[in-house]
C-alpha cells in the first residue's frame, strides 16, 4: 500500500481513538436544567399543585366546625288584613250593657280628647259601636317585619368535628406526597430521554468518524484496484460495509430526531424545538452503594407512594371514629337576637327579645345503618391495610432488580472498556501490516468494524449504567 494510502489510514484512525469518551459540549442544555424546565411547564404538576391547594382549603373548612356560626335573617310580610277578633255576635249580647257606657268612651268632657278606656271602646265595638261598623277587633298590622341575628355553638357531637379535621390534615398529607411523587415520575421521564438522546447522539458520532475511516479504505483500494494489486472483490466487500453503516446512520439520524421530540415533549416545550444537550456520561469509578438490605428499608420508608398509602389509612381510621360517633348524643348550645315589629301588644311598633337553647339530639333506632357504615369503613381500612403490605413487598422487590441493575451496568462498563482497548490495539496492529503489505484487507474491516462496535458499547454502557442508576434512585425517593 502507498505511504499516503498509509497516512490516511493513520489519520483516521487518530480520528477515532483521540475522539473523547466522555467530552462535554460546552454549549448547552444540562440535565438539571431539562428538568427545571419540566417542573416548570408540566401541565401535571400544575393539576397537582390544585388538587394540593383544593385540600389545603378542605383543612380549613373542617377547622371552622369547632368555631361559633353566626347568621342573620330578615323577613317582611304584607298581610291581606291585619289580624282581627270577629265580635259581631258578641255586640248583640252586651249591647244593652255597653250603651251607657259610650259616652265615656268617645266623648271627652275635658280638653275635647276622649279618656284611654280600653275595655269600654271594645265594649262599645263590639255592641255595635266600633268605627268601620263591621263588628272586628283588629289586633296588630298588616305589615309585619321579622330580623333574626343567631349564634350557634356544638358543645358535644361525640368525636365527629375532631375526627373530621384530622381526617382532613391527613388528607392533605396524602396529597403532598402524591404531588412529590407525580414531580418524581416527571423526572425519570426526562432522565431516561436525555439519556436516550445522548445515547443516539454519541452513536452517531462514532458512525461519522468511522465512516470516515471506511472512506479512506474505499479510496485506497480502488487505488490499488486500478494499479492492479487487488480484484474488484475486495473492493466491494469494503464499499458493502460502507454502505451497511450509511443505513445504520440513516436510522441513527431518524433516532435523534425522535428521541429529541420525545424529550421535548417531557419538558412541556414544543417537539421541533432545536435542542442541544450538555453530554453528562462520565465513566463512574465506582458503584458506592450501601448494602442492599439498608436501601430496602429506606425505600419503604421513604417512598412517597407508601406515605401518601400510610396517610390514607389514617384517614380510614378517622372515618371509622366519625361512624361510631353516630351512637353518641350531640349537644348544641343555639342564641337569638329578635327585632321585631308589631310588638307583644300587637301595636305597629319595633320591639326586641332574646332566646337562648341548648339542644340534645341521639339517634336511638336507625336499622342499623349506623352498624354498616361502621362495618363498611372497618372494611375499607384492613382492605388498605393489606394494600400497604402488598405495596411495600413489590418496593423491596424493585431496589433488588435495580440494585443488582446498577451493579450489572457497572460490571459490563469495565469489560466494555478492556474491549475497547483490545480493539484499538487490534486495529492499530492490521493497519501497521497493511501499510507494509503484510495483512489482508479482510482482516482491516473486520477490525475496523470491530472498533466501531466496541466504541458504540463502551458509550452504550456508560449512558446504560446511569439510567439504572436514575431508576434506583427513583425508587429510593431521590431525585439527584
Amino acid at each position: 500500500m502507498k505511504i499516503k494510502g498509509r497516512l490516511r489510514l493513520l489519520t483516521a484512525l487518530m480520528g477515532l481513538l483521540c475522539m473523547p469518551l466522555y467530552a462535554q459540549i460546552q454549549k448547552g442544555m444540562s440535565l438539571h436544567q431539562c428538568i427545571e424546565i419540566a417542573l416548570e411547564k408540566s401541565e401535571q404538576v400544575r393539576l397537582e399543585k390544585e388538587k394540593l391547594l383544593e385540600a389545603t382549603a378542605g383543612v380549613k373548612e373542617a377547622k371552622t366546625g369547632f368555631l361559633p356560626k353566626f347568621s342573620g335573617r330578615a323577613t317582611y310580610t304584607r298581610l291581606d288584613e291585619a289580624p282581627y277578633l270577629d265580635a259581631s255576635a258578641m255586640g248583640d249580647l252586651l249591647s244593652g250593657l255597653s250603651a251607657p257606657f259610650e259616652y265615656l268612651a268617645f266623648k271627652d268632657t275635658v280638653g275635647g280628647n276622649p279618656p284611654d278606656y280600653g275595655l269600654l271602646a271594645a265594649l262599645a265595638q263590639m255592641g255595635g259601636g266600633d268605627q268601620q261598623g263591621d263588628g272586628k277587633i283588629y289586633m296588630g298590622d298588616e305589615n309585619i317585619y321579622n330580623i333574626i341575628f343567631s349564634v350557634q355553638q356544638p358543645i358535644f357531637t361525640g368525636g365527629k368535628i375532631y375526627n373530621g379535621y384530622r381526617a382532613a390534615r391527613n388528607g392533605l398529607k396524602a396529597v403532598e406526597e402524591n404531588s412529590k411523587k407525580v414531580e418524581r415520575d416527571l423526572v425519570l421521564s426526562v432522565k431516561r430521554s436525555f439519556y436516550t438522546v445522548l445515547q443516539v447522539q454519541r452513536s452517531m458520532e462514532v458512525i461519522d468518524t468511522s465512516l470516515r475511516q471506511l472512506e479512506g479504505i474505499v479510496q485506497d483500494l480502488e487505488n490499488m484496484m486500478a494499479q492492479g494489486m487487488l480484484g474488484e472483490q475486495e473492493v466491494m466487500k469494503a464499499r458493502v460495509q460502507k454502505y451497511n453503516l450509511e443505513l445504520t446512520r440513516v436510522k441513527a439520524v431518524h433516532g435523534i430526531t425522535m428521541a429529541k421530540a420525545a424529550l421535548c415533549n417531557t419538558m412541556g416545550i414544543p417537539i421541533d424545538s432545536a435542542i442541544e444537550l450538555v453530554y453528562e456520561a462520565v465513566p463512574p469509578e465506582g458503584v458506592s452503594l450501601p448494602e442492599m438490605s439498608v436501601l430496602i428499608d429506606k425505600a419503604r420508608r421513604s417512598r412517597s407512594e407508601i406515605k401518601a398509602l400510610e396517610y390514607q389509612r389514617d384517614v380510614l381510621e378517622n372515618m371509622v371514629k366519625i361512624s361510631r360517633a353516630a351512637y353518641m348524643p350531640n349537644v348544641v348550645a343555639q342564641g337569638n337576637y329578635n327585632f321585631k315589629r308589631p310588638n307583644r301588644s300587637y301595636q305597629p311598633e319595633f320591639y326586641n327579645s332574646w332566646d337562648v337553647t341548648l339542644a340534645l339530639q341521639m339517634n336511638l333506632f336507625d336499622w342499623g345503618e349506623g352498624w354498616h357504615k361502621t362495618t363498611k369503613a372497618k372494611s375499607q381500612l384492613r382492605q388498605l391495610e393489606i394494600g400497604i403490605e402488598q405495596a411495600k413487598n413489590g418496593i423491596a422487590l424493585g431496589v433488588e432488580k435495580n440494585y443488582l441493575d446498577v451493579k450489572e451496568a457497572f460490571e459490563k462498563i469495565d469489560i466494555a472498556e478492556k474491549a475497547l482497548e483490545q480493539a484499538k490495539k487490534s486495529y492499530t496492529i492490521i493497519a501497521d501490516q497493511m501499510a507494509y503489505g503484510v495483512a489482508k484487507n479482510a482482516d482491516l474491516l473486520e477490525a475496523q468494524r470491530t472498533l466501531t462496535e466496541a466504541t458504540i458499547n463502551f458509550h452504550n454502557g456508560v449512558i446504560n449504567y446511569y439510567l439504572k442508576r436514575s431508576e434506583l434512585e427513583y425508587l429510593l425517593d431521590e431525585n439527584s
